[in-house]
């Protein structure tokens, strides 16, 4: 694992735990925001990121918390599932 220096490291590490949560036919992954914080009251720093992807059926908002030390991902929680409109 690696050690997160910034939120430029991050989208290599959501790319790689998004595909292995929901399969490899997302895409559009984009971070909308992520925040520094202490992570479940442990010495530890990680990062809170909510981002954003979809597949061919559904659009998905999901948080992700990150630890700084290692670039492991402790929790992902989806916030929202919504079906995409065919034109």
């Amino acid at each position: 694992m690696v050690k997160i220096k910034d939120a430029t490291d991050l989208m290599p590490i959501i790319k790689k735990a998004a595909k292995a949560l929901y399969g490899e036919a997302i895409h559009n992954i984009r971070i909308l925001k992520a925040d520094r914080i202490p992570l479940f009251h442990e010495p530890k720093e990680g990062w809170i990121v909510h981002l954003q992807f979809n597949d061919s059926r559904y659009e998905y908002d999901v948080q992700m918390d990150i630890q700084i030390a290692d670039g492991r991902v402790t929790r992902s929680i989806e916030l929202k599932r919504q079906e995409l409109t065919k034109p």
